[in-house]
C-alpha cells in the first residue's frame, strides 16, 4: 500500500514537472522564433528609407514578415524605433504612431535579448489587438542597418501555444506514467518475496524461542 501510494505521489509530481517543461519549451519556441524574424527577416530591411515612411520600403519589409505569417501561430508583428515610433506593422493604421516604450521593453531594445510576456490589452498602443483576446507578445531587441537599436514586437497565438503544449504532453505524460507503472509491477513481486521472507524469518525466530524455552523446562525439570 505505502509503495502504491508513493508511486501515485511521484506519477503525480511527475506529470506536474512535465507539463512545466512542456510550457517552458513552447515559451522557448515562441521567443526563438520572435528572435529568428528580428534578426533574419526584420533587421536587415529597416533602413532610412523605412524610418521616412518610403513605401518602397515598407513593401520589402511588409512582403518578407507576411509571407512569415503565413500559417504560422503569428498575429501581428510590430517595429519600434527607440523614441517609441512604430516604423511597420502589418496593420497599417499603425504606422508612424508614437507611444512611451515600458522599463521592460527599453530594456530590451538598449540591451538586446529577448523578453516574453501575456498582451495588455489594456495598454492604448494595443487597442487593434483586442480582436485577438489573450496572446503572447515576445520583445526582441536588435539593430538596424545603420546600427541602430530596434525593437520588434511579435504577437503570438496563445491558442495554438496551448495546443502545442497539449500535443506535447499527450505524448511525454503517458510515457512517464507507464514507466512508473511497469515500475510498479515490478515492485510487486519484490515486495511479496521480501514480506515473505520476513514472514519465513519471523517464523523460524518463533520456533527457536519456542525450542529454547522448551529447553529451558526441561533442563529445569532435571
Amino acid at each position: 500500500v505505502v509503495s502504491v501510494m508513493a508511486l501515485v505521489v511521484v506519477g503525480a509530481t511527475a506529470a506536474i514537472v512535465c507539463v512545466r517543461v512542456v510550457q517552458s519549451q513552447a515559451l522557448h519556441q515562441a521567443e526563438s522564433s520572435g528572435k529568428t524574424i528580428a534578426t533574419n527577416i526584420v533587421a536587415p530591411l529597416v533602413t532610412p528609407e523605412l524610418y521616412d515612411l518610403d513605401p518602397n520600403a515598407q513593401k520589402a519589409l511588409d512582403d518578407k514578415i507576411r509571407l512569415r505569417m503565413d500559417g504560422s501561430t503569428i498575429l501581428r508583428i510590430k517595429v519600434w524605433s527607440e523614441d517609441g515610433r512604430i516604423l511597420y506593422s502589418d496593420d497599417t493604421r499603425l504606422i508612424g504612431q508614437s507611444y512611451p516604450l515600458d522599463p521592460d521593453d527599453r530594456r530590451v531594445l538598449e540591451e538586446g535579448g529577448a523578453d516574453s510576456d501575456i498582451s495588455d490589452l489594456s495598454k492604448s498602443e494595443n487597442s487593434l489587438e483586442k480582436t485577438f483576446g489573450e496572446s503572447l507578445e515576445v520583445y526582441v531587441g536588435t539593430k538596424d542597418t545603420e546600427q541602430r537599436p530596434i525593437l520588434v514586437e511579435t504577437y503570438f497565438s496563445v491558442g495554438r501555444l496551448h495546443a502545442d503544449e497539449a500535443a506535447l504532453i499527450r505524448r511525454i505524460v503517458p510515457v512517464v506514467l507507464a514507466a512508473l507503472l511497469v515500475l510498479g509491477l515490478l515492485l510487486v513481486p519484490l515486495a511479496y518475496t521480501l514480506a515473505s521472507r520476513v514472514a519465513r524469518y519471523e517464523r523460524e525466530r518463533q520456533a527457536m524461542i519456542r525450542l529454547a524455552v522448551e529447553a529451558s523446562s526441561a533442563e529445569r525439570r532435571r
